[in-house]
């Protein structure tokens, strides 16, 4: 039976999800601030300082994905007793499964997106969740399409029933053009140029809302059930503890859970390094003078070959003291970067 109706009530839906996960999604965002390399600030407060970001956020989980891409999928079908027809029927299924991942994947190449194990592979990999929705549906010729979408699970809102998830809700954005193309709307985008759209599935229906309004109102799509699938990447469970009260971002962890703590340290060892490096190939020159004026040097005093001339028992021209980091620092950051 359908679970929401209304447009009012989807949203208010959609926004107690949020309200619920909101621990998970700042997770998210974080983790994709480390991807990104936002770049470190050690902040000034601390001094004059070369701020260095480490790459080894983007090194790892590019790796991951990389792998995760190009690996070979395996498509298994459990045989049983069943006889010769039925087992080349189960074969037939599964050439039928590899056929519709290849009109999927040109249908995204026309949306100039990645592929769906390519899409699969980075959410799993930075998000540690992963949401699918796939359906087979006819175009405008009558020919049967496999429409397969990868949700980002950041912008995805879902409610539990009695069996399992009951409806889930994709919020993308689109541009006034994509939507007046689409929908023949016409709509006032944010000061980035997007238009949120909501695309709202349950067992019985869809809707598409547009700000607080249906440009789409529920309409039976006669699947049978929600053809959305989501999931967490691991083994963790959802712990119900009396204690913590935020337990839903230690489900689906992503590939920095175990670092995600250790990057900002690394970078702020290496801004230490950056900065004592940097003055010590440019080691202040302190000069000892008589009179009003100090001398004044025609060219660089540290250039190579250069020659500096003083006089001699009342000028004097030395290097101050080089700064040096400490010898554990080295120690520090190779620990670090072995975590």
């Amino acid at each position: 039976m359908a679970v929401l109706s209304g447009a009012n009530e989807i949203m208010q839906a959609v926004s107690e999800c949020a309200r619920r996960t909101r621990d998970l999604r700042e997770r998210m965002e974080s983790d994709f601030s480390l991807w990104r390399l936002d770049p470190f600030q050690l902040g000034k407060t601390q001094g004059d300082y070369s701020d260095v970001t480490s790459n080894s956020p983007a090194v790892l989980a590019n790796r991951v994905v990389e792998i995760l891409s190009d690996a070979r999928l395996r498509f298994v079908i459990p045989l049983a007793d069943e006889d010769e027809a039925a087992r080349a029927r189960l074969a037939q299924t599964e050439r039928f499964v590899q056929g519709a991942l290849s009109l999927a994947d040109q249908r995204l190449a026309g949306m100039v997106a990645p592929t769906v194990q390519q899409q699969l592979a980075w959410y799993s990999t930075l998000r540690g969740w992963y949401a699918v929705r796939v359906y087979l549906r006819e175009d405008a010729a009558g020919c049967v399409v496999p429409d397969i979408a990868v949700w980002d699970v950041l912008n995805t809102y879902w409610g539990m029933g009695a069996s399992g998830l009951a409806w889930a809700c994709y919020r993308r954005y689109a541009s006034a053009e994509q939507l007046r193309a689409e929908y023949a709307l016409e709509t006032v985008p944010d000061e980035y140029g997007r238009v949120s759209v909501y695309d709202y599935w349950d067992d019985e229906n869809e809707a598409v809302i547009v700000g607080r309004d249906f440009v789409m109102p529920p309409m039976p799509h006669g699947l049978g059930r929600i053809p959305v699938l989501i999931g967490a990447v691991g083994a963790a469970p959802l712990v119900q503890s009396a204690r913590f009260s935020d337990t839903l971002r230690n489900v689906g962890e992503s590939v920095y859970a175990n670092n995600r703590q250790l990057y900002p340290r690394q970078s702020e060892v290496l801004t230490y390094y950056l900065t004592i490096t940097a003055m010590g190939a440019r080691t202040p020159l302190v000069v000892y003078y008589t009179g009003d004026s100090p001398p004044e040097f025609e060219n660089n005093p540290y250039a190579k070959g250069n020659v500096i001339f003083l006089k001699k028992d009342k000028e004097e021209a030395r290097e101050l003291l080089k700064a040096d980091l400490p010898h554990d620092a080295r120690l520090l950051l190779d620990f670090l970067g072995g975590q």
